[in-house]
């Protein structure tokens, strides 16, 4: 606060002017601090207060009252503190002076950076540097201009105060109007009469984010894939597949329309709009005819267990059963209890999606939940042979990390504080990977004990390839995913080199179904006589799209 200020309040203890004086620069500092303290939590507010519409495409519950209520007592709970802090300043105490002051101020600061962070995409991806400059500026000013820097600040806060009636206003509306119903997955298509036994069946696992060069030419030292490297001996191994894009949700629409994607735009919570490649046209995704409506003609029952994308509200009409789980963002990885995000919500401030000072970050928690979750249900929908065509899409190796190979543990972060801080980088890709080698062994073993394994072709493969392989090593981003079938019956390894887009996936999941191929050999051959059907851009058309995508 101004030093002639703090002055003038210390001695102004005359008569009942004095006395009203005093009480409206109380009061005037309460306002302060609950509109600094609201401020603190904007993006807390902005994430809550915006779950809605276009937003909710990826989400699986709106806001609930209980992050309403513990973000309204956060806030209050600092506004107490900063009002404490303000009234020791006042009194002109030396420690307050010149140690809290600053200490808050740095603290501020790093809660504004980290809400820029989140807000706009320049800022996140130059954080340090940006929080770096802006600490030194704070400094110079604070020793040029002295409290002339908090007399600023503080009529800038000042004026902003209302905008607690706003947020908390919105709040108990939100609260009053609480209404799950409206994230709610659809009513399903129904189960099939089951086929006779002996009948074509697929499942189709797509990893999340997997790597073609990583997994293989590009394999780290030291890097162990039994498993990968079991299935290369006895599946079809395609070289070069080339993925639908760079994006899940344009790829994955993509894969399972079997069209060629620009973009995708959400409109609401339960359907995704597509503009198809060379027109102008937007087209509803829900509508369309996909891998499982034409599965379903063919009288096969299907099955997704996905994550991120929200199958169970846009192609519920296609599917005889249906589970997903959302993507980890900060939002929706505090908790679902009001004492669980009164103590997260703070903590989410000085943490990002994939970094925190507290080992793990809250949302790489949850994404090991979401993992967990998914895999109980996609090893439970592999061995149930009732299934003709099952989609399971797993959360892996996508980031954030997670999974240690070292420990066989999901605790990547585990130890040290420093430590854990320098392991968050993208070298936690290739533990990532381990688990990917896991996860395909798990699947296996649930298959092979429920007698499926042998009567069931199974295609491996990604939405897209590892998107921060720059960042991680200074190479190109690969254009290329996996792409082995393990067929039904006995094992035909095949090594395949002809380049060729993955959009192929739906034809060739129908084939299968319809027996028009079986066999390693005959899936090389059908690719080449197909692979014309969708020409693969050249590597400029593909490297302005990852651009454009990024």
């Amino acid at each position: 606060m101004p030093e002639r200020e703090i002055r003038e309040d210390a001695t102004e203890n005359r008569g009942g002017i004095a006395n009203r004086s005093g009480d409206a620069t109380r009061w005037r500092d309460l306002c302060v601090a609950a509109s600094l303290a609201n401020l603190i939590y904007l993006r807390i507010w902005a994430e809550l207060l915006t779950i809605e519409g276009d937003r909710a495409y990826g989400a699986k519950l709106t806001a609930t009252p209980a992050a309403f209520i513990s973000l309204m007592v956060n806030v209050l709970l600092v506004a107490a503190l900063l009002w404490g802090v303000i009234a020791a300043l006042r009194a002109g105490q030396g420690l307050a002076r010149k140690v809290v002051a600053p200490i808050v101020s740095l603290a501020l600061l790093v809660v504004v950076l980290n809400t820029a962070r989140s807000i706009v995409g320049f800022v996140e991806q130059h954080t340090v540097v940006i929080g770096t400059v802006f600490g030194l500026f704070f400094m110079l000013a604070l020793v040029a201009v002295g409290d002339r820097v908090y007399r600023v600040a503080y009529g800038l806060v000042l004026v902003l105060s209302p905008f607690v009636l706003f947020t908390f206003g919105q709040a108990s509306y939100r609260i009053a109007t609480y209404d799950p119903s409206n994230l709610a997955d659809g009513p399903l298509a129904g189960r099939l009469p089951s086929k006779p036994d002996g009948t074509p069946r697929v499942v189709w696992v797509i990893f999340d984010e997997w790597d073609d060069p990583l997994t293989f030419s590009d394999r780290r030292p030291g890097v162990s894939l039994v498993e990968i490297d079991r299935l290369t001996n006895e599946s079809f191994v395609a070289t070069n597949a080339v993925a639908a894009n760079t994006m899940t949700d344009v790829s994955m629409p993509a894969l399972i329309s079997g069209v060629v994607i620009d973009q995708s735009v959400p409109n609401g919570p339960s359907e995704l709009r597509l503009r198809l490649r060379g027109s102008t046209e937007w087209l509803d995704w829900s509508r369309q005819p996909n891998v499982f409506s034409r599965a379903r003609d063919a009288g096969f029952n299907t099955v997704v267990v996905g994550w991120s994308i929200p199958y169970c509200r846009v192609l519920n009409p296609s599917l005889s059963d249906c589970w997903w789980w959302p993507g980890s963002d900060q939002y929706n990885s505090m908790g679902s209890t009001f004492w669980q995000n009164l103590v997260n919500q703070p903590r989410s401030l000085f943490e990002t999606q994939y970094r925190s000072a507290f080992g793990a970050s809250l949302s790489t928690h949850h994404h090991a939940w979401s993992y967990v979750q998914g895999m109980a249900k996609a090893l439970e929908v592999a061995a149930d042979d009732s299934y003709g065509l099952a989609l399971l899409h797993l959360p892996i190796p996508h980031p954030p990390y997670f999974y240690d190979a070292d420990t066989d543990r999901n605790d990547f972060h585990s130890g040290r504080i420093l430590e854990n801080f320098k392991r968050q980088n993208h070298e936690g890709y290739f533990h990532a990977l381990a688990l990917v080698d896991k996860t395909i062994g798990s699947l296996r073993m649930a298959m092979e004990e429920a007698g499926v394994w042998n009567s069931t072709t199974v295609i491996f493969s990604s939405d897209h390839s590892f998107r921060h392989r720059q960042a991680m090593d200074g190479k190109a981003i690969a254009r290329t995913v996996p792409f082995l079938v393990k067929t039904s019956g006995r094992p035909e390894p095949m090594r395949y080199d002809q380049q060729f887009s993955t959009l192929l996936t739906q034809q060739l999941i129908l084939a299968l179904l319809a027996g028009e191929v079986s066999h390693s050999g005959e899936i090389a051959k059908w690719v080449d006589a197909h692979r014309s059907d969708y020409p693969v851009a050249n590597d400029d058309a593909h490297t302005r799209r990852l651009r454009e995508n990024q």
